[in-house]
């Protein structure tokens, strides 16, 4: 009989834990063959999980799952969600824009504030979002002093806080004021679902905020968003990320059951 070395033991017992990577691109699969199948003439992925977000039987799973009732499968989900929050804290996997995926500031959906007005040391800050003729919208920001007169005014064709960082105003108190005041109308702008104090929902010891359907669209948000790191090889698999994937897919196997 071969002789068994520890090394033999070594590499059979890494091969005997499970690859939740790949059971996670599985379950993601189904549900990307489902919005597929469920939204044939919307071709973006951003848009289908919108519209998964906000008019969808998986959110609505969602939600029925997140509810306190004592029910098992309920139970078991909440355990799966907590513990991705866990796992998420832990590891601190980074998203397309290199950004941490993180319950604690999520896009769950688009901002519908259009304008901001600001007024601090002598200056007032205005942005405001219009639609124009013909589709699409513009961004008009502008800066005043005390007396009345901007010392400060542009106007964008899309949102992206960079060119406003990039530009040169005279006070930087008044260019501090402005990128607060724009950052109120980010149609991208993100929001923490854990509550602040021991209140709300209890999944199994981690607090989310008492809205149901904002936790649903948080939970979709960052699904997807490790999908995107995961697709676009932007994660190193090692055994602690392995433990987030474990939960995501978790998560996944539950919604895709009736589908």
């Amino acid at each position: 009989m071969p002789r068994v070395t520890s090394d033999n033991i070594s590499e059979w017992r890494k091969l005997s834990d499970i690859d939740y990577f790949s059971q996670f691109i599985k379950a993601w699969l189904t549900i990307n063959a489902w919005l597929t199948h469920r939204y044939p003439s919307i071709k973006m992925d951003r848009e289908k999980i919108n519209q998964l977000k906000n008019n969808s039987q998986i959110k609505d799973k969602i939600i029925h799952l997140l509810d306190g009732a004592g029910d098992v499968e309920k139970k078991n989900f909440r355990i799966h969600v907590s513990t991705l929050h866990k796992e998420l804290e832990a590891n601190r996997i980074k998203d397309d824009k290199e950004e941490i995926i993180t319950f604690f500031s999520v896009f769950t959906q688009e901002n519908s504030e259009t304008s901001s007005t600001q007024s601090y040391n002598g200056f007032t800050a205005k942005v405001e979002k219009r639609n124009i003729s013909g589709g699409g919208f513009e961004i008009e920001n502008k800066i005043t002093n005390r007396a009345g007169n901007e010392i400060f005014t542009k106007t964008q064709n899309r949102f992206d806080i960079s060119e406003i960082e990039q530009e040169t105003i005279s006070n930087d108190n008044a260019k501090r004021l402005l990128l607060k005041v724009y950052e109120n109308i980010n149609p991208f702008k993100k929001e923490s679902v854990i509550s602040e104090e021991r209140s709300g929902y209890d999944m199994e010891g981690i607090y989310f905020i008492e809205n149901k359907e904002k936790v649903a669209k948080a939970l979709v948000e960052v699904i997807y968003l490790l999908r995107c790191s995961l697709f676009h090889a932007s994660v190193v698999p090692t055994s602690e990320i392995n433990k987030v994937y474990e939960q995501a897919f978790f998560i996944l196997k539950f919604l895709i059951k009736d589908l």
